[in-house]
């Protein structure tokens, strides 16, 4: 059996963000691979590469496109500033998560 007794924690990928409405906040929940695919698919859209910092430089209309493919995935987006923010810490979150479960595999597999 692979790892013996060994358990691995796995994680469920729930991205929960907080976003701020004129009647206080609301609480919106997607998976984080679905939402990463979700904007690398925009991303290759519009053709957005890494500049030599390994950061892209969002334009207008990725930002818009952006907003309206969350709005459709049932977030309640009203401002480029949001779609942009919530861009921005998906990608971070991802790394996150990638970086913690690659972690935890090398643990598991000792």
């Amino acid at each position: 059996m692979l790892g013996g007794k060994k358990k691995l924690k796995l994680e469920t990928g729930l991205l929960v963000f907080k976003i701020g409405q004129d009647e206080g906040f609301l609480e919106w929940e997607i998976d984080l691979i679905e939402l990463k695919m979700t904007i690398e698919e925009l991303e290759k859209r519009h053709g957005l590469t890494p500049n030599e910092d390994d950061k892209f430089i969002a334009t207008t209309e990725f930002i818009e496109d952006l907003r309206t493919s969350l709005s459709s995935l049932g977030c309640p987006v009203s401002s480029s500033s949001m779609a942009r923010q919530i861009w921005v810490t998906t990608t971070d979150a991802f790394l996150k998560h990638e970086d913690g479960f690659k972690r935890r595999l090398a643990k598991f597999l000792r």
